[in-house]
């Protein structure tokens, strides 16, 4: 199963009630089209960098999937580009091997014998 990661803003302003819909419907949708939820992340309400459609602060949430349907992604999209309390959301696919090194190489320098040891360099 491919493993893909949700990340939800919504209106600051909105109701316990309406944050928890919002919530669960996009949790049955991914359950309808045989996705399993690996967590829900409530990260609270928070500011916003910049005023959007003249709100400045949103409710955050992370809700983390798995499913084989290539298209539960898309039908997730068209159900929240239509849902009014949703801000903003970016879905996208999580990948899960390590690539080993991490880091712009021009900010790195080598420390040490080994080609793995790097100490950042500001």
């Amino acid at each position: 199963m491919k493993s893909y990661e949700l990340i939800l803003i919504l209106r600051g302003d909105v109701e316990k009630s309406v944050f928890e819909q919002e919530v669960t419907k996009a949790r049955d949708l991914i359950e309808a089209n045989g996705g399993t939820i690996a967590g829900v992340d409530d990260w609270g309400r928070r500011e916003l960098a910049y005023e959007f459609s003249k709100c400045k602060h949103g409710h955050y949430v992370n809700i983390r999937f798995e499913t084989e349907a290539s298209d539960t992604v898309e039908k997730l999209t068209l159900m929240l580009r239509i849902s009014e309390p949703v801000l903003k959301f970016q879905a996208h696919r999580v990948d899960t091997t390590d690539r080993g090194f991490k880091g712009n190489p021009l900010l790195l320098k080598k420390k040490g014998g080994s080609a793995r040891e790097y100490e950042r360099e500001y």
